[in-house]
């Protein structure tokens, strides 16, 4: 009777267990990779996101100046009433309302072509933030608050760039930022550069 017991149990010999094993270690290290990059994919999609939105902004102001027969070089993106950004002769936005380029224009101008009210935080690298390499110095030196995640340079009187670093105030490693620029003169918006650390 015990031998009887014996021969019906029946379980998993020890090859099949290694070949159970041995396939979910090729579909975990096939898969793993996928879910790495995830995070950074996503982090790819804000970007281009908010390059997109700030893109078709642009376009507004430019409709904007247009629609009014070019007579005014201060044009209201959002038809509040109040004054959003300055344009230069060709319909590009240059300025905030105040109409003279300086300092804090590329902060000014993101925020107001994106909508201040729940726009992207943005803090300016000031003048002497000529391309991405001295915004990343600057954001090295971590003279940016935590939580504020863009992070937008004057190109001399030029132009703009616009960082994207969420992952912390520093430089740190596997820290990802991406940054895109913009052209007063053309309205032209450069391709997306990406580094992650």
């Amino acid at each position: 009777m015990a031998k009887l017991k014996r021969d019906n149990q029946k379980g998993f010999t020890i090859v099949e267990l290694v070949v159970v094993i041995i396939i979910l270690g090729i579909l975990a290290a096939t898969a793993l990779p996928r879910f790495i990059d995830v995070q950074d994919d996503a982090k790819g999609s804000v970007v281009q996101g908010v390059r997109g939105s700030f893109s078709a902004g642009l376009g507004l102001a430019k409709a904007a100046y247009l629609a009014a027969g070019k007579a005014s070089a201060v044009v209201d993106i959002d038809s509040d009433g109040s004054n959003d950004v300055t344009v230069n002769a060709a319909g590009w936005a240059f300025d905030d309302n105040t109409g003279s380029a300086g300092t804090n224009d590329c902060a000014a101008i993101f925020s107001a072509i994106l909508g201040a009210a729940g726009g992207p935080a943005v803090l300016d690298g000031g003048a002497t933030a000529a391309n991405a390499a001295a915004l990343e110095t600057l954001l090295q030196g971590g003279v940016f608050s935590a939580g504020t995640d863009w992070y937008a340079g004057d190109v001399s009187t030029t132009g703009c760039i616009f960082m994207y670093a969420p992952d912390n105030a520093t430089d740190t490693e596997g820290a990802y930022q991406a940054s895109f620029d913009y052209t007063f003169a053309t309205g032209v918006i450069g391709q997306i550069a990406t580094t992650t650390f």
